[in-house]
């Protein structure tokens, strides 16, 4: 055989080589076994959870508790936590499938980044979830993505496995909160009240009337129609990027004053300031009188009786809800201050003259 032939043949050798040794990494079990659930008794275990605990490399931590009221983040001052996602993660961990088993070998985990959390530059996120008397009833090692899945280990066994399914658990505690606030339609909002000295304002939607009318506008002096209809919707899905109790918020003296009054009673006292780059807001929900009755039935004989019960009743019926929803929304944020978004908290900062066009001067004649 020519040199040059054992030349190539060597290196053919070599490659060969090489990816068994690349592959050995990956699999080193019978590929031919059929998938298996991971945890197969966690689907019938969900609603007997009381704790998941998430954890990632530089002490990310985020702990979330069942209670009487619901699932609240711990490291959060117990606030309440995003249930919806929660049991969306939880159910994609109950239903993961293992695949095909990997490697086994430590030194080669950082490869699929399911290495312990205390090595340098480990990727892995750890979850522990537990049942009743603290029992852990499932745990995993959570590595990288791969097609239709990701790489995962099953409680404390050196096993990597290729899975259906990738958990996306996060380990930042303030992603697992429950980020809405108050979300009161911009349609259903009568009347704002801005009572901050100087520069407070009024701004009312009169039955029947779409755009929203600014009280007392000074003369020659244009309003800003879009202005008015960002302050009536400022309470329109209002969501936060964090909270902290209301102990914890910065002491300030410039508080912006608002009072929301939704068409059916509901109303929202609103306290927000400007620290720093962060917008902070508090919120004292209430209950008054509706500022529009129902609209009454038709007036004939027929319906007489049942027109004169209906005019007590509807009214009482709207201070009901009212009432219970304002109960709702103070039990969530009584006692807490929330960090909102710019987007959305530079509306509730929003003073008199942000509401009017620029004064223009007339140039005088000559």
């Amino acid at each position: 055989m020519k040199t040059k032939q054992w030349g190539t043949l060597a290196w053919v050798t070599l490659i060969v080589v090489a990816l068994g040794v690349g592959l050995s990494i990956w699999r080193d079990h019978d590929v031919s076994a059929k998938p298996k659930r991971a945890f197969p008794q966690l689907e019938a275990q969900l609603n007997d959870i009381t704790k998941v605990s998430v954890h990632a490399a530089n002490n990310a931590v985020a702990t979330l508790e069942r209670t009487e009221k619901g699932w609240v983040v711990v490291e959060k001052s117990r606030y309440p936590a995003d249930s919806g996602t929660l049991r969306k993660e939880l159910l994609q961990l109950a239903q993961m499938d293992l695949v095909e088993a990997k490697t086994k070998k430590p030194e080669n985990y950082a490869q699929l980044g399911v290495q312990a959390l205390d090595q340098g530059g480990s990727e892995a996120t750890e979850v522990k979830v537990y049942g009743a008397n603290n029992a852990v009833i499932a745990q995993v090692v959570v590595g990288k993505s791969a097609a239709g899945g990701g790489y995962v280990r099953v409680g404390t066994d050196a096993q990597t496995w290729l899975a259906s399914a990738r958990p996306s658990f996060a380990s930042k505690a303030e992603d697992w909160l429950d980020k809405e606030i108050i979300s009161i339609d911009t349609q259903r909002m009568h009347k704002v009240v801005n009572s901050t000295v100087p520069g407070g304002y009024v701004i009312e939607r009169p039955e029947g009337v779409e755009t929203p009318i600014l009280k007392d506008v000074p003369k020659g002096r244009a309003v800003k129609d879009s202005e008015l209809r960002r302050v009536m919707g400022g309470l329109a899905n209002l969501r936060f990027d964090n909270v902290l109790p209301a102990a914890q918020a910065p002491n300030v003296k410039a508080v912006v004053k608002s009072r929301f009054e939704a068409k059916d009673g509901v109303m929202i006292e609103v306290s927000a300031f400007k620290e720093g780059d962060k917008i902070y807001a508090s919120f004292v929900p209430s209950a008054g009188v509706a500022a529009t009755p129902a609209p009454a039935a038709a007036n004939t004989d027929a319906t007489k009786q049942k027109d004169a019960g209906n005019a007590t009743t509807a009214p009482a019926q709207s201070a009901v809800n009212a009432q219970a929803e304002a109960e709702k929304i103070a039990q969530k944020v009584k006692g807490w201050v929330y960090i909102i978004p710019a987007y959305q908290g530079e509306v509730l900062l929003l003073t008199r003259d942000a509401l009017l066009e620029p004064l223009v001067k007339l140039k005088a004649k000559k």
